[in-house]
């Protein structure tokens, strides 16, 4: 027996070892490799200089408009669950068409908008501006975490309570506050996703700070002066991520994704809270209308095949990157899932997601090209490491989500009776984690299709992707290509995420989320 117990836990000591090993290449390398640059090269720090007035006064600016895009997406998308949770039926279906936006990249929004501002003969421009789109952008996102927060809600004291009071009290009361902590986690998210893009400020005309640490490397390719500039949003980013750490370690234990949902009733609310949530709806109905109507009219339907065989190579290009992107984070979410119950490792592994893309894209050139590997840098293989350090984190954390909906039980009595080799993992780990590998693969199948900051510096002479193609068409005035190319990418992250509805087994919208905790 002891010596069992030590073979065991050798074979425990390597596991760990192999998983800090891949993650500190493939998801931390880039922030490490120039964390090291800057390390080993302290006259970066001159390059850079201290932060200026002007920066300064952008990081603020940059900060608060990601904060009121985070709280207004938040609020709306609540609102909007809050009613869509209690419908059934046809109505139930509307859960569907924001959430199939989910991978959408911003300036897909902001193209879109702006060809109805042109068809209208109007003109998209300022923070206004920048504002709305993103605000309707991450809709889906707010929407999502709004329904997982109302699907904690403990309906035999929402029951109770309105049997003493009336439906707003008992929304205030009981309901809000037990879905706040998943709307504050989609909150936190949505800020660093808007702190971090760069894309609809500059389609829109506004300076935002995200930036500059692009223009910085553009200009002196220091990437140690690159992480200094970037440093603010990162500490800022990195902070958000630490204090949302537990809580989204509880939202995976309590929330399931596929056991059978209890539609609640629809709470009786006065008529202006009535006006107000119709209003969210409606909100989030027209943040997908207004993309899939505005490309079509902006593009004549027999010019779309024209241009898409035009664009065969960079399409084939970004189809390969993120078919080769979502199989490498699969992979990774099979050997670091099972850590993520440890805090250190839950932050460890989240830790990419505070790096703006210009971020990653920099650090990716720093570490490939060190001394022997060096052959890697200037290939197809960089835009797939860039996918893989961006997205990765999110196909980790869904197969942790859903390893937290798997009875351990019969993982146990497996490796009791077969021990813990191929046998077990074929016939018994991956068929119980099968829907969490899936529905991780389409998240970053549809993400990495639209990915752009990061691989504006990576991509290889000669392989441009399909996202730099359509961003360079886009600056250049050429809407009708552009257009044509987006509904491509509008497309496929549609059925990228209606791929991750099939793999959760949600066929019905009305049961797409319930919560179900085990202790």
């Amino acid at each position: 027996m002891p010596r069992r117990s030590a073979v065991v836990k050798g074979r425990a000591d390597w596991s760990w070892v192999l998983s800090a090993a891949c993650w500190l290449v493939l998801g931390l390398g880039p922030v490490v490799a120039i964390l090291a640059a800057l390390i080993v090269e302290p006259e970066s720090w001159l390059h850079a200089g201290p932060l200026s007035a002007r920066r300064s006064w952008l990081f603020v600016k940059s900060a608060l408009l990601a904060f009121s895009v985070a709280g207004a997406a938040s609020v709306i998308a609540a609102a909007a669950a809050h009613w869509l949770r209690s419908q059934g039926g046809a109505r139930a279906l509307l859960l569907w068409l924001p959430l199939s936006l989910l991978t959408v990249p911003p300036y897909l929004h902001a193209a879109a908008w702006m060809g109805l501002a042109d068809h209208l003969g109007l003109q998209l421009s300022g923070w206004m501006a920048v504002f709305v789109i993103e605000t309707l952008t991450f809709l889906p996102l707010g929407l999502a975490f709004g329904l997982a927060g109302f699907a904690m809600t403990d309906r035999q004291q929402v029951d109770a309570g309105r049997v003493f009071a009336d439906d707003w009290r008992v929304f205030h009361a009981i309901e809000l506050p037990q879905a706040a902590p998943a709307i504050g986690i989609g909150a936190a998210l949505i800020f660093i996703l808007a702190i971090a893009d760069y894309s609809v400020p500059a389609l829109m005309q506004v300076e935002v700070y995200a930036l500059e640490a692009f223009v910085e490397y553009s200009i002196a390719a220091e990437s140690a002066a690159s992480l200094l500039v970037a440093l603010p949003v990162l500490l800022l980013c990195v902070l958000l991520l630490v204090l949302v750490a537990a809580p989204m370690r509880a939202l995976a234990v309590k929330v399931s994704f596929l056991a059978p949902a209890q539609r609640p009733r629809a709470p009786a609310l006065h008529r202006g809270l009535r006006l107000m949530r119709s209003g969210a709806v409606m909100l989030c109905l027209a943040q997908v209308l207004v993309p899939v109507v505005s490309l079509f009219l902006m593009t004549p339907l027999g010019d779309i095949w024209v241009i898409w065989s035009v664009s065969l190579r960079e399409i084939g290009s970004s189809l390969s990157t993120s078919m080769l992107a979502a199989s490498v984070s699969v992979l990774l979410g099979l050997l670091l899932a099972p850590r993520l119950a440890s805090t250190g490792w839950l932050v460890a592994v989240l830790l990419p997601l505070a790096a703006p893309g210009s971020l990653i894209g920099t650090g990716l050139i720093v570490l490939w090209t060190l001394p022997g590997l060096a052959l890697v840098h200037g290939t197809v293989v960089m835009p797939v490491l860039a996918d893989v350090a961006r997205f990765a984190p999110l196909a980790i954390l869904i197969q942790y989500v859903q390893s937290k909906r798997t009875d351990p039980g019969l993982i146990e009595a497996a490796r009791l009776y077969r021990g813990n080799g191929p046998a077990v993992w074929l016939k018994v780990l991956l068929p119980l984690r099968a829907q969490g590998l899936a529905a991780g693969f389409f998240v970053v199948l549809g993400l990495s299709m639209s990915e752009l900051t990061a691989n504006l510096l990576v991509a290889p002479p000669g392989a441009q992707s399909l996202i730099v193609k359509i961003y360079g068409l886009l600056h250049y005035g050429a809407s009708q290509q552009a257009a044509a190319l987006c509904l491509f990418v509008l497309i496929f992250s549609m059925a990228s995420m209606i791929g991750l509805l099939l793999a959760l087994g949600r066929l019905r919208a009305a049961n797409l989320w319930s919560a179900h905790g085990r202790d």
